[in-house]
């Protein structure tokens, strides 16, 4: 066995003990990266889409911050640098009072695997400390201060951003991709705080040649916890065992990018179970209360045997789902095998007491479909290839009854030129009968049920989109427009699972559409506006011709807000995909071209209006920092300018103005506000968070007519 560990040097300075272990102690719960919690109906994987600049986060749907699951290494650096933090200041010209941290270098105490750095942070303050570590290592970085708002940036050693300062994160772990000094980012609030950082960085183990276990032997000095990092496969099983008991110490585990296994509440001195995902796993040795303890942890790790396959479902004549039920034991796998056409959908549910045993699901050709490390109990998708697939049960903590229902929809094709079609039939056996209709965004669908009253009901749903009618809702008809272009179902279900003669009719029309109008600005405006009416479902269209790498920025406002948004290339690429029913949008353009915007009914009947704004890109002479521009707001329309800078740089931003004539707003292209127009401002300073394009906007007060001058500063 081969032990490798990123061990700091020099002494920890004159830190209260109580508060760093305290801060250690909560470190140990760490969980992953925030993640999209599945709905009722969640999707299978989704591939990632082309980048695309993200929307603001002030008038957009909320976007998942980004996991970090980097590619995991299984070589162990030959040399591990030592973890050194080193610590320098940068002030805000936003908070020109506020008083400098002083500068200095913190390391790990010999034997640890953790090193704590307390001090205060100004309003706009960012401190930041460096921190050397290699390749393939786990970072795991926790951020306390007394109103949980002083935050967390970080730098790779090449400059490359790790953690955006904009995610307002205060906890963060991940697989290191390089070896070198990472930059960490303290960034302050509101108001002057103090605040606690703890960066662990866990001693690497790797099993001796041919072995599948190691007992390893240590101190928690300092009474600070101690981390190792193992590299496991997925369905491996790992068992690990303290040989103190948990008054005196106790364990926790969890994979760097999947959470936790074993929380550090359970105070357990051992664990036993099956690794949902390929990855680091984490093992910290906890001291209780501080305490210095000489321990030895033994950690296997072994192959998962072949899951025990446990049949085949089967559907009876007539039907469109099959049900299997069993037993199965903590952390046993077992495999059911279907056979699917591709583009069809299929829909599992896992029910059991506990609600924690799961599903996977793997393809024909061995590609997992759905991973198991997901822990879901409900999936959907549409099938990409024809064959057997199999579907794994994976046990939960306990030896548990369970119940796996497989649906799989019959396809319904209409008659060419029609756009209808009524289908005769029976829920068998009681069960659910499914139907699936490849449909295109924005038509509408319209659903009948005939059948003895209070016999069944129906349910609409999108195979990745969700729910559209509920069946909850308990009706015998409904219309809806489509969000996306995808697989949708549609369900008769009876009630109390008796057996029931239906004929259900189903319509599919196509969205009324407006020929494209151009959208022409003035000469001398940043902004274009249209307005009129649309009705429900219909879909009206303008075109705007702008340049690759311009910004764009996209509002429809209307009585019910939800009037929503579409980008096209011309070559019908989506920028925006309508299916977000986004109201507000922003991004830079990926070519030069004319962009068709598409406006979408919503329930009703409503008038809209349509803003599109396309920023003047302003260039300093070289040498130059700062630019005055002189200009007027034509027809009153607020004027916008755009500025490509660097993290960390400091803009100001000045108009002649007062406020109760024109005021200023600030945002940048991907990362949203700096400056509200709510702040009804004329000056502003600030650091930046991010290289990307920044919009300075001049906002006439009631439409006015006027003349200003706004100087444009960035260091």
């Amino acid at each position: 066995m081969s032990r490798r560990c990123l061990s700091p040097r020099s002494k920890f300075g004159s830190v209260l003990i109580s508060s760093l272990i305290l801060s250690l102690v909560l470190a140990s719960c760490v969980l992953p990266l925030p993640a999209t919690i599945p709905t009722s109906t969640p999707p299978g994987p989704t591939p990632l889409p082309p980048f695309t600049s993200t929307p603001t986060n002030f008038s957009l749907p909320p976007t998942p911050a980004p996991t970090d699951t980097p590619i995991i290494s299984s070589a162990t650096p030959s040399d591990t640098p030592t973890a050194t933090l080193q610590v320098s200041t940068v002030q805000s010209p936003a908070t020109s009072a506020a008083p400098a941290v002083p500068a200095g270098s913190i390391a790990f105490t010999t034997g640890t695997t953790a090193g704590v750095v307390q001090g205060t942070v100004q309003p706009g303050q960012m401190v930041t400390y460096t921190l050397g570590a290699a390749q393939s290592q786990t970072m795991v970085l926790i951020l306390d201060s007394p109103n949980k708002d002083v935050t967390l940036g970080v730098l790779a050693p090449n400059g490359a951003v790790v953690v955006p300062p904009t995610n307002k994160w205060t906890r963060w772990q991940g697989l290191l991709s390089q070896t070198g000094l990472y930059t960490i980012q303290v960034i302050g609030a509101g108001t002057a705080e103090t605040f606690t950082l703890t960066a662990k960085i866990a001693e690497v183990v790797n099993f001796a040649l041919g072995s599948t276990s190691a007992t390893l032997s240590g101190t928690t000095i300092n009474g600070y916890l101690h981390s190792y990092s193992f590299s496991c496969q997925a369905g491996q099983t790992m068992t690990a065992s303290l040989n103190v008991p948990s008054t005196t110490a106790y364990i926790d585990i969890y994979g760097i990018a999947t959470g936790t296994l074993l929380p550090v509440s359970n105070k357990a001195n051992s664990w036993t179970g099956v690794l949902p995902q390929t990855q680091v796993y984490v093992i910290e040795v906890v001291p209780n209360n501080g305490q210095v303890v000489n321990y030895s942890l033994t950690v296997s790790v072994t192959s998962a045997g072949a899951p025990a396959p446990s049949g085949n479902i089967a559907f009876a004549t007539g039907t469109t789902m099959g049900v299997v039920t069993g037993t199965v034991d903590p952390g046993q796998v077992k495999t059911y095998t279907i056979s699917a056409g591709a583009g069809l959908p299929m829909i599992l549910d896992l029910a059991s007491p506990n609600s924690d045993v799961t599903l996977g699901v793997i393809q024909p050709d061995g590609v997992v479909l759905l991973n198991p490390a997901n822990k879901w109990i409900h999936w959907q998708w549409t099938l990409p290839e024809t064959g057997l697939y199999k579907i794994q049960v994976i046990g939960g903590a306990t030896t548990e009854a369970y119940s796996l229902s497989a649906k799989i929809p019959v396809r319904v094709n209409f008659a060419t030129g029609a756009t209808s079609a009524t289908l005769s039939g029976s829920t068998v056996n009681g069960q659910v009968f499914s139907y699936a209709l490849n449909c295109a965004a924005n038509q509408t669908m319209t659903v009948t049920l005939t059948a003895p009253a209070g016999t069944a009901y129906i349910d609409i749903f999108g195979v990745s989109s969700g729910t559209l009618l509920s069946l909850s809702s308990q009706v015998t008809s409904g219309s809806v427009v489509l969000p996306k272009s995808e697989n949708y179902v549609v369900e008769v279900i009876p009630v109390g699972a008796q057996v029931v003669n239906f004929a259900l009719t189903v319509s599919v029309t196509s969205p009324i559409s407006s020929p494209a109008t151009a959208i022409n600005f003035t000469p001398g405006t940043t902004a274009g506006v249209v307005q009129g009416t649309i009705q429900p479902g219909q879909v009206v269209s303008y075109t705007v011709s702008a340049e690759q790498g311009q910004p764009m920025i996209l509002s429809a406002e209307s009585p019910s807000f939800d009037v929503t948004l579409g980008l096209f290339e011309p070559n019908g690429n989506t920028v925006v995909p309508p299916a977000n029913k986004w109201v507000h949008w922003q991004g830079s353009l990926p070519k030069t071209e004319t962009y068709t915007v598409q406006l979408y009914g919503g329930a009703t009947t409503e008038a809209y209006t349509l803003t599109v704004k396309l920023p003047l890109r302003i260039n300093f002479v070289l040498g130059q920092s700062s630019v005055t521009l002189n200009d007027t707001a034509v027809n009153g329309y607020v004027f916008s300018y755009v500025f490509r800078a660097n993290v960390n740089q400091t803009m100001s931003v000045s108009l002649n103005q007062p406020g109760t004539i024109a005021y200023v707003d600030v945002f940048g292209i991907n990362t949203g506000t700096l400056l509200s127009p709510a702040d009804k401002a004329t000056d502003w300073s600030g650091v930046l968070p991010l290289y990307q394009d920044y919009v300075v906007e001049v906002i006439p007060r009631n439409g006015q007519l006027m003349s200003y001058t706004l100087t444009v500063t960035i260091h």
